[in-house]
């Protein structure tokens, strides 16, 4: 296949010599089937063009003389006109096909672009409208409760601190964060009285108290949170020997971020 557009050419140039030497129409039939072969075989316009460039090149040198060379030159380019052209026009209707192609893929690449700029606007700005609640929340608990004021707050700076020195990921430095804010939302369930006794709290109070982990559960259980917020809640009491609540989980069963919220507390 390497020397096949050699051939092509070789035979190209000698039916387009045959036809401007008076072989009559079969020689132009026969350059023009030659070139729709070349065109068929992936040789392409700019290919045939190539050829022809070399054709009048051969016809030049075989001119009697600088008439005949004009009159063969003439007929030459009619005939590339003539049996070129319609492949000409499809070649540039697939380059016409192709950019507009480009065009419209560019035109895609750019609302794909400016949606994706407009959806991380948004993205940001509801995350922003979210911790702003979490906030709101936490400060409600702090107005009720104003002896925990700041609380939360404490808790979260020093927890992320230990988790970091952990190594944990920052999806679970961000969820570990809102938890915490989180952790004592169950709390709302509880008297005030209670919450703000002075003196040493009795057993029953103890006991209530003890309930808040799962009711704050309660409260987010139903929140499609991207972490596991309501989880590390619920666990927010435990301890590893088994003496914290509501479960008294030890060890491995509890979660890594509980672990850290309860420390850091």
């Amino acid at each position: 296949m390497e020397n096949r557009p050699k051939e092509l050419e070789e035979q190209y140039i000698l039916a387009l010599h045959g036809y401007l030497s008076g072989a009559g129409e079969y020689a132009l039939k026969q350059a023009y089937d030659l070139g729709r072969l070349a065109i068929k075989s992936g040789l392409g316009v700019v290919g045939m063009g190539e050829i022809h460039k070399n054709a009048m090149i051969f016809l030049a040198h075989t001119a009697p003389n600088p008439q005949a060379y004009i009159r063969q030159s003439l007929a030459a380019e009619e005939f590339f006109s003539e049996c070129l052209a319609p492949f000409e026009m499809v070649h540039r209707g697939f380059v016409e096909k192709n950019l507009a192609l480009e065009k419209l893929t560019e035109t895609l690449e750019e609302q794909v672009n400016k949606r994706t700029a407009q959806l991380k606007t948004s993205s940001k700005k509801l995350k922003k409208a979210f911790q702003q609640i979490v906030e709101t929340v936490t400060k409600l608990g702090e107005i009720r409760d104003p002896y925990t004021s700041g609380h939360e707050r404490a808790v979260s700076a020093l927890a992320r601190a230990i988790a970091r020195n952990l190594s944990l990921t920052k999806a679970q430095i961000e969820g570990l964060h809102v938890a915490t804010l989180l952790h004592d939302i169950g709390k709302i369930a509880v008297p005030i009285e209670i919450l703000a006794k002075p003196g040493r709290i009795n057993e029953l109070e103890l006991k209530l108290i003890k309930t808040h982990p799962q009711v704050g559960y309660n409260i987010l259980k139903n929140i499609d949170f991207p972490w596991p917020i309501k989880e590390i809640v619920l666990q927010s009491h435990e301890k590893i020997n088994g003496s914290g609540y509501p479960r008294g989980l030890i060890g491995k069963e509890i979660m890594e971020e509980a672990k850290i919220l309860v420390v850091a507390e």
